[in-house]
C-alpha cells in the first residue's frame, strides 16, 4: 500500500511541476461528457502507441479548448484559455491533430471583438 500510495504521490508531483494534470484529472478531461472531440492524431512506432486530443469543453466558458496526450501513466491533459490556443506553446499539439486552423479562427473571434465561447467556436469549427 505505501509502495503504490508513493508511486501516486510521485505521479502527481512529477505532473504538476511539468505544469500538466495529473492522470485523474487528465481522465476527467477525456472521459467528460461535455466535450466535443474536434482533433485526434496517434504517433506509432513499433510496439508504441502515443495518442493525441483536441477538444471543446463546452462546460468550460474560460478555457474552452482541452488538449490531451498519452495513455496510462503517461496520459497528461488540461483546458486552454483562448489567449493560450493562440501561443506557439501548442502549436505543434494542434497541428498534429489536424486543428492548426484553430488558432487562427479563436485569433479571428479576438480580433473582431467576439466572445471566445465553447459555443461560438463550436459554431465556427463546424460552419454552423
Amino acid at each position: 500500500m505505501h509502495l503504490l500510495r508513493r508511486s501516486l504521490c510521485s505521479h502527481f508531483c512529477a505532473k504538476c511541476a511539468q505544469g500538466k494534470l495529473p492522470l485523474l484529472a487528465a481522465l476527467n478531461v477525456i472521459m467528460n461528457s461535455n466535450v466535443i472531440e474536434i482533433g485526434k492524431f496517434e504517433e506509432q512506432r513499433p510496439g508504441y502507441k502515443h495518442p493525441y486530443w483536441v477538444y471543446i469543453d463546452m462546460a468550460n466558458e474560460e478555457a474552452p479548448i482541452a488538449v490531451a496526450e498519452g495513455t496510462g501513466y503517461h496520459g497528461v491533459g488540461c483546458n486552454l484559455k483562448p489567449q493560450e490556443v493562440v501561443s506557439e506553446k501548442w502549436q505543434e499539439h494542434l497541428e498534429k491533430c489536424g486543428c492548426s486552423a484553430l488558432s487562427k479562427l479563436i485569433n479571428s473571434l479576438i480580433n473582431n471583438g467576439n466572445a471566445v465561447t465553447p459555443q461560438s467556436i463550436k459554431e465556427l469549427w463546424f460552419g454552423q
